[in-house]
Parts: structure tokens; C-alpha cells; sequence
């Protein structure tokens, strides 16, 4: 779009509204806008009542002129002309005050409306920056709350993390020091089984059963139960034995004493 400044001037506008007229026409600030291609109307105004007023200076001199004194008119015809002429003038001047209280008119409705619709449009604006800023305190307090809200979850995870590691390092120290265990129970165990082999193997068993107590449980366990029969076994084949003894050794003794009376006479 061709730029106003260097598309109105004085020149254009006049160039313009000579062209209107020598067709028949009416120079209006529509219709020299149509004849430029466009144009501020109120660039246009100000220049055209310029050139109407180069045209009202240039119409009265030429119909007042004075007639020709080559034509051999009646003094009335001449008195006519002049009186017409005249008038035509005063008409021409009324109209031209007419067409510029007009144009005056037009221009401070069209500077009203535009003062109205810039009034209007700095209303919603002020308006709409009003929606935006308001839109935008309330994005900035909800990212604010969630930010604070991650903040505080970030923390929770950071402490558990902190604690997780913590017992995984807890859970490392008792599993080294549980290995150490192990290991020296485990040298302890062989030794004791190399010096305790038969008679203590209750006792080893029960060991064994604190060193692996959850892989061989049931086997220790097992154990136990035999080594607990085998020992009752014993002790309960002793007792009779001896029980066995005894009684014999009383039925012996009994016998005795029994054959010596049936000897006697």
C-alpha cells in the first residue's frame, strides 16, 4: 500500500479534483480517494477545501468581468449580466460556506467517531490487558503452587532417598559384619567338630543350626531328633541292662538261701 504522505499532497488532490470536474463531476473527498487509489480522508479534506477555495478566488473574477466593449449589448442586457453575474457569485459563496460548514461538519464527526472508536478500542485494550494480566496472575499463583508443591515432593523424595541409602549402607555394615560372622563361626565350627566329633554331636548340631539356620533347618532339625533317640536308646539299653542285672542277681541271691534250708535234715 502506497504510503499517504507521498500519495496526498496539494498537487494530487488538485490534479485529482480538476479531473472530477472536467467530467461533469463533483470533487468529494470519496471520489478523489477512488481517483488516487486510495488516501486518509482526513489528509484529503484539509486540500481539497484548499483548491475549492483557489476555485472560489478564480470563479468571481471571471464572472464579474467586465463585458467586452467589442459586443454591442443593451445597457439593460449589460445591467442583466451583472446582476447575474452577481448573484451567481453570492450563490456560489453560499454554497461554498455551505459545502465547508458541511466538510467541517463531516471532518469533526468523522475526528469524533475516530476519537469514539479510539476511545473505544483503548477501553478494550485496557480491558483485555486487564483479562491477560489477570489470566496470567492467576497461570503465574497456580505455577507457583505447583512449583511449591514439587518442592515439597522433590524434599519427601530426597529424605526417603536419604533414608534408603542410609539403610542400604546399614543393610551393607550388618551384611559384611554378618559375613565376618559367618566366616569366623564357620572356622569356629570346624574346629570344634575336629575336637568334639562324636561324643558332642548333639551339641554340633545345635551349632549348625544357628550358622544356616534357614537353609538347613529341617536336616538340623533332623539331626537333633536322631541324636536325641540314639542317646535314649542307649540310656534306656543301659537302664534295663542294669535293671536285667539286678534282677538276676537278686533271683541268684534268692535261690540261695532257699537250697540251703532244703538241705537240712
Amino acid at each position: 500500500m502506497p504510503d499517504d504522505k507521498n500519495l496526498i499532497t496539494a498537487e494530487t488532490v488538485a490534479a485529482a479534483a480538476e479531473a472530477i470536474a472536467s467530467r461533469g463531476g463533483k470533487p468529494s473527498v470519496r471520489k478523489i480517494r477512488d481517483e488516487l487509489g486510495g488516501g486518509s480522508p482526513n489528509l484529503i479534506l484539509p486540500l481539497l477545501n484548499a483548491w475549492r477555495d483557489t476555485q472560489k478566488k478564480d470563479a468571481p473574477a471571471s464572472m464579474t468581468a467586465e463585458p467586452d466593449e467589442s459586443v454591442d449589448l443593451p445597457a439593460e442586457a449589460v445591467q442583466v449580466l451583472d446582476k447575474l453575474s452577481r448573484h451567481i457569485a453570492d450563490v456560489f459563496s453560499q454554497l461554498l460556506q455551505v459545502e465547508r460548514t458541511r466538510a467541517a461538519a463531516v471532518q469533526q464527526a468523522i475526528q469524533l467517531d475516530a476519537e469514539q472508536r479510539v476511545a473505544q478500542a483503548q477501553e478494550f485494550v485496557a480491558q483485555r490487558i486487564g483479562d491477560l494480566e489477570a489470566r496470567a496472575a492467576a497461570k503465574l499463583a497456580e505455577a507457583r503452587e505447583e512449583a511449591q508443591s514439587l518442592a515439597e515432593q522433590l524434599a519427601v523424595t530426597e529424605a526417603e532417598r536419604d533414608n534408603l541409602r542410609l539403610r542400604l549402607q546399614e543393610a551393607e555394615e550388618r551384611a559384611k559384619t554378618a559375613d565376618a560372622d559367618r566366616r569366623r563361626s564357620a572356622e569356629l565350627h570346624s574346629e570344634q567338630m575336629r575336637q568334639i566329633e562324636g561324643a558332642h554331636k548333639a551339641i554340633d548340631n545345635e551349632r549348625r543350626e544357628q550358622l544356616i539356620r534357614l537353609e538347613a533347618k529341617l536336616t538340623t532339625s533332623q539331626q537333633e531328633v536322631r541324636a536325641l533317640k540314639e542317646r535314649v536308646s542307649g540310656l534306656a539299653a543301659g537302664q534295663i541292662k542294669k535293671a536285667s542285672e539286678r534282677a538276676q542277681k537278686a533271683a541268684s541271691a534268692a535261690k540261695s538261701p532257699a537250697k540251703g534250708r532244703t538241705d537240712k535234715p
